[in-house]
Parts: structure tokens; sequence; C-alpha cells
């Protein structure tokens, strides 16, 4: 059964912010621009207010998200959160997603987050309509500055702005909507009132035109390994531990990999996964979908969440064989039940 936790509003999350001496902000594991962009912001915005905030990361995120960190970057595993009274989860949609934070649970105070398929912990503000939990924290930030609890930043702004782009690919999926754009609009305004920062172009450019060798070498390995069933309707690769000490490269490189099998001509599944380099019996799944099909569904059945069109959780097999096997057999029978 799953817990029943309370409701927040949005004054609410600024109540508790605003009240407590310290804050830190925890990001899922693998963490993404969304979860990195959505937490430094709420970290600032706490800092705003007088208190004293850091952001808590389970491993290290991808080269190219760094810039999305406070100035005094992030902590790393859950021996940095001595000293804090007040913990929340940012884009954090269920507690398999902690990683190596999971002693931690107990101690989260709230939730922020945007997927309509997870399984709360706390407290929690979840909006499924939102593109982004950016989105619910710009609502914060405007909440905050309504009632005169902090001041503009354009840095919390650059920050929302970042992890909104993050998670729509650049206002590209089908998670964007009419709101999207006006939050969008009213950071823009926000960005270029402060010439002397970072220009919401090169935010862009940052998030979605660069990327380390080893992020190539991880799309490589995927075109290679990539496979396709259900007569090409579903495209899939896999990546092993192997593979990533052979070539040189991180779990971390292959964040993005994903994006690869989803681009093939045909395709309207794809899911990338990937062996951990630290248990050999732990793989993570990345899954997008192109159509109506909701891969959140088949993630769901492994303990994992996301949205109807994107979607990540953990499986556990004896081989990479195994994994894959178990992974490919679950989209296609859920894609041939709805066909």
């Amino acid at each position: 059964m799953t817990a029943s936790f309370e409701k927040m509003t949005v004054g609410e999350v600024v109540d508790a912010v605003a009240s407590s001496e310290s804050l830190a902000v925890i990001c899922h594991t693998n963490p993404d621009g969304d979860t990195v962009g959505s937490a430094s912001a709420l970290a600032l915005i706490a800092r705003g207010a007088g208190v004293r905030s850091a952001v808590i990361l389970p491993d290290e995120p991808q080269e190219r998200l760094r810039f999305l960190l406070p100035p005094d970057g992030a902590k790393v595993g859950a021996k940095e959160t001595d000293g804090f009274d007040l913990f929340c989860a940012v884009d954090v949609a269920s507690p398999a997603q902690f990683g190596s934070l999971g002693e931690l649970i107990p101690r989260v105070g709230f939730m922020i987050d945007h997927h309509g398929m997870g399984e709360p912990f706390s407290k929690n503000l979840i909006d499924p309509s939102a593109s982004a939990a950016g989105e619910i924290v710009f609502d914060v930030y405007e909440e905050a500055v309504r009632r005169g609890a902090i001041a503009r930043d354009p840095e919390v702004a650059r920050r929302i702005y970042g992890a909104i782009l993050s998670d729509t690919g650049s206002f590209a999926f089908s998670n964007v909507t009419q709101r999207t754009h006006l939050i969008a609009a009213s950071l823009l305004e926000e960005i270029a009132a402060d010439p002397d920062g970072m220009p919401a172009d090169e935010i862009n450019r940052l998030l979605f035109g660069r990327a380390t060798e080893g992020e190539l070498r991880a799309k490589m390995l995927t075109v290679k390994n990539l496979k396709t069933f259900a007569d090409g309707a579903i495209a899939a690769s896999i990546i092993t531990a192997e593979e990533f000490a052979e070539n040189g490269i991180s779990e971390r490189d292959a964040g993005g990999t994903v994006d690869v099998p989803r681009m093939l001509i045909g395709a309207e599944v794809a899911f990338v996964i990937r062996q951990s380099t630290q248990d050999p019996r732990e793989f993570r799944v990345s899954s997008r979908s192109n159509s109506d099909f909701d891969v959140s569904t088949v993630c769901a059945l492994f303990g994992g969440g996301g949205h109807r069109r994107a979607a990540g959780c953990n499986v556990y097999a004896d081989s990479p064989e195994e994994a894959f096997d178990k992974v490919a057999s679950a989209f296609e029978n859920s894609y041939k039940a709805v066909l």
C-alpha cells in the first residue's frame, strides 16, 4: 500500500522554507537539468530569505549541467547533510530515485514534483500538469517575491529557465503548454534585464549545444548496440559496465543517450538501459515515447515512474542479457496490448 501524505500549497512551501534555519535540497539520482536547476533555484530562494541552504546530489552531475548549480556548487552524498534542519526533494518521483541518499528519505519534510506516475514519500506539492519541476519552483519564487520575503534575483530566474528548457527539450516536447511559454517569457524578461549575467541563448547552448568526449562515446555505444522490435516500433539499446570501463566513460556520460534510439524513424517507443558500475545487478532504464503510448506505466511495473512520454526505473538482473530481455518484454507486451 502507498502511504497517504498531506498536500501542500505554494504558500505553505514558502512558509516552510522561510521559517527554517537551514535547508538541504535533494536531487534525484543520475541528475538531469530539471532537478539540478530547480533545486539550485530553490536553494537560492532560501538564501534570499536569509536561510542557509545547499543542494545535495546522490551522484555527480554531467559536466554540461554544472553551471546550473549555486555559485558554491553542491554537496554529494548523505554524509554532507549534517547541520540542516529542513530537507526537501525536488523532481524526485519515488524513493527509488534517491540512489545513495536513500537514508535521508525519513528526514524529508516535503517534496516538489511534477510526475504523474510516482510514489510520494512526504508532504508534497505535486503538479502533473507542469512541464517541469521548474514551473512549480517558479510559482514558489513568485509567491516569495510577492510576499516581500525575497527580492528578485536573475540568478534564480536563470536556473528556473534552465530547468524548464532541459525537461522540455528546449520547448520541443509534448509536455509544453501555453503556461510554459508564459513562464518562459517572464523569466526571459528578468534575465534580459541583467545584462551582466549569462544570457538566455547561452543557457540553451550550454544545455544542448555541447558534449564531452565521454558523452559522445556513450552515444556511439548506444548506436552500436541499437536493437528494434515490435516491427520497428520500439527501439532500444544497452550499455554494460564492461563497456563503460573499456571506453573510459562513466554512467553520467550516458545520461542523455535515450534520445538516440528515440530519433530512429518509425520508432514510437525508445529505452536505454545502463548497467551500474557499482552494482552489476542494477540496471537503470530511461524511456521515451514519440506517441500516445504511456511509458510510465511500464516503468511503474519495476517500481519507477515519470510521465506519459518520459519515465525511468531500476531493474535488477544477473546479466545484461537478462535485464534487456526483462525490460524489452515488458515494453513489447504493453505496447501490443494497446494496439
